[in-house]
Order: C-alpha cells, then sequence, then structure tokens
C-alpha cells in the first residue's frame, strides 16, 4: 500500500468513516493524483530512436507531406500564373524549336480547363492538406517544440521559397510541361470536391478574355524597340524602324478614315495633260518621288480625273519630249472624305 493511500486512510478512520467509504475515497484521491504524473510520462519529451518501424513510417509520411505541398505550392505558381495567349503564340511560332512548341501545346488542355478555377482549386486543397498533416507525423518523432519549429521551416524553405525560385525560373514551362501528368492526376483526385467549388468560383469570378487591343500591341512594337537599345544583344530579332512603321500604320488603318490622310488641292503635285515629258518635267517628277501622278484636262487642277503610274514612264527618253495625254492612263478610286479607310 502507497504511502499517500495508508495515510488517507488512517485520517478518514480517525474522522470517523467507515473503512469501506474510507478506501474508496482514498483509491479515488490517489488515481486524480497520478493521472497527471502519467500523462506527463507519456508526453514524449525526447527525438525519435528510429528502432521501431513506425518511426520510419511516420517519417516517410512526414517527407512526403512536404514533398507535396511543395509539388503543390510550386504548381499553383508556375501553371496558373502562365498566360494562355503567350502559350498559344508559342505553340503556333514557327522560329520556336519543336520541344518548346511541345511544351505549350501539353500545357494548353491545364490552363484552358474548365471549370476555370478547378486546378488552383485542386492545387491549394492539396497543399493544405500536405501541411496540416505534416506535423502530426513530425509530432511523434520529436518533441512538440521541435515539431513545431521543423514544420515551419519546411512550409517556408522548402514549401514556398524554392518552389516559387524553381517554378517561375527559366525553365518554368519545362517543369510545367513535365508535371502536367500529375497536375491532371491531382485534379482527378480532388474533382469530387474541386469540382463543385471550381464551378461555384466560376459563377462567382467569371474569367474574361483579355485579348490584346490596337493599342496594346502598338505599345509592345514600341517597347521591343526600346528594350532591343537596352539590350544590343538581342537587337537582331527586334522590329526595325521601317517596320514598326508598317504595323503601326497597319494597325491604325481601322481608326483613320479618308479625310484623315486628304492633301489639299492646292498642295497636289499634278500634270496638265497637254505637257510633255520633258527633261524638266522628268527630274520634276523623279525629285518629289511619287509613286503616282494625276493628270487634270484644263486651266485647273480641279479636272482630275486620270493618273499615271511613274514606274510605267521608266523607259520615255526626255529628248522625244512624250505628251502626257500620249501616256497610258489609270482610273482612280473615288471616296468621299467620311469613308472607312479599310473599305478602299
Amino acid at each position: 500500500m502507497s504511502p499517500f493511500l495508508s495515510g488517507c486512510l488512517d485520517t478518514l478512520h480517525e474522522g470517523g468513516v467507515g473503512l469501506d467509504s474510507a478506501t474508496a475515497l482514498c483509491s479515488k484521491l490517489a488515481a486524480l493524483e497520478a493521472s497527471p504524473l502519467e500523462s506527463l510520462e507519456e508526453e514524449p519529451s525526447h527525438f525519435a530512436s528510429f528502432d521501431k518501424p513506425e518511426d520510419w513510417m511516420n517519417l516517410s509520411v512526414a517527407l512526403c507531406c512536404m514533398l507535396m505541398a511543395a509539388t503543390a505550392s510550386g504548381l499553383t505558381m508556375g501553371v496558373v500564373s502562365l498566360d494562355e495567349l503567350e502559350l498559344r503564340v508559342k505553340e503556333r511560332n514557327v522560329n520556336e524549336s519543336k520541344t518548346e512548341r511541345g511544351y505549350a501545346t501539353r500545357i494548353l488542355p491545364l490552363i484552358r480547363l474548365s471549370p476555370r478555377h478547378q486546378l488552383l482549386v485542386s492545387l491549394l486543397l492539396l497543399n493544405a492538406i500536405a501541411n496540416e498533416a505534416m506535423p502530426l507525423f513530425l509530432d511523434k518523432l520529436v518533441p512538440p517544440w521541435a515539431a513545431i519549429l521543423i514544420s515551419v521551416t519546411a512550409v517556408l524553405f522548402v514549401g514556398e521559397i524554392i518552389p516559387a525560385a524553381v517554378f517561375t525560373g527559366p525553365a518554368k514551362m519545362r517543369i510545367a510541361a513535365l508535371l502536367s501528368p500529375l497536375a491532371w492526376f491531382i485534379v482527378m483526385l480532388s474533382s469530387p470536391i474541386s469540382y463543385p467549388l471550381g464551378w461555384a468560383l466560376d459563377r462567382l469570378l467569371p474569367h474574361a478574355e483579355g485579348l490584346p487591343t490596337r493599342h496594346e500591341v502598338k505599345a509592345l512594337v514600341d517597347v521591343q524597340r526600346e528594350m532591343a537599345a537596352e539590350h544590343s544583344a538581342s537587337a537582331g530579332e527586334a522590329f526595325h524602324e521601317d517596320e514598326a512603321d508598317l504595323v503601326r500604320g497597319a494597325l491604325s488603318l481601322s481608326q483613320k478614315l479618308v479625310v484623315d490622310v486628304m492633301v489639299p488641292l492646292e498642295d497636289v503635285f499634278a500634270l496638265p495633260a497637254d505637257a510633255a515629258m520633258d527633261l524638266a518635267t522628268m527630274k520634276q517628277v523623279i525629285a518629289l518621288g511619287h509613286s503616282r501622278v494625276p493628270v487634270y484636262w484644263g486651266p485647273a487642277k480641279s479636272s482630275i480625273t486620270r493618273f499615271i503610274h511613274v514606274k510605267d514612264q521608266i523607259m520615255l527618253t526626255p529628248a522625244d519630249a512624250t505628251p502626257v495625254a500620249s501616256l497610258r492612263f489609270h482610273e482612280p478610286q473615288w471616296a468621299r472624305p467620311p469613308r472607312d479607310r479599310r473599305e478602299i
């Protein structure tokens, strides 16, 4: 009999309590006194010795949780952040290597998955489960303070910083393409939860197709020219100034009317039909550099009805002074000032 139980019985017996009642009461007090000590003795206060298979199993599961959290976090940043437009351009770019185009082809179905938010929900769900489960297994291997320290450190460095650096680096497309089967497996495995959540998020936050506008494309041309000037090593792939002007002009075609490009009649260079293509006239035409020259009949330029192509006159001899009226004429296309240039 323990000293505590013996002393308790003596005290109660002296107080007039019966033997049976005193024994039951003292037994309960002894159990209450011993239970905190037993719980403290059962609480792990040392590191696992790994002499049991359970220790190795707990370590393996904790490492798997760490790896799953890192993979889910990396895929979230590396795949979900990819732009569909950029991938479609890369897929169709004949100057890209066949390998790069293959990467884009493998990733595009993931990006275009419907519901749009299902992939994001699946990866975040796996990341949350792995991060929450890891401390449960670490707690069986190390003291509580060490389990908290290890799990926090692992989540910060292994689960966030390292995946962010790897999955958003120069090889992000290659890594995303190689892990696309794993991403599909995660989506299929979590579909009972991720599909309805993704569907609901699509309704709350509809996905808008962001097509680049003409102004953005023109700005992109200008930015490319500026970046090529700053980094001369890549200048060979940039637009030349003439090419950039052509792109800007083509993109602004729909925004300009005929009136925007009209030249006042008094500033128009035109030849009278009774003029001759002598040396002075031909020098004047060449100096102006026009590809077409209007021809008018009568004393005023307002009677312009035909024009000539300068290139058609290359065989003329100035000494012959060929009359303008005998040249080959072309019919102009007439348009009202407010007409769209694209219709001409």
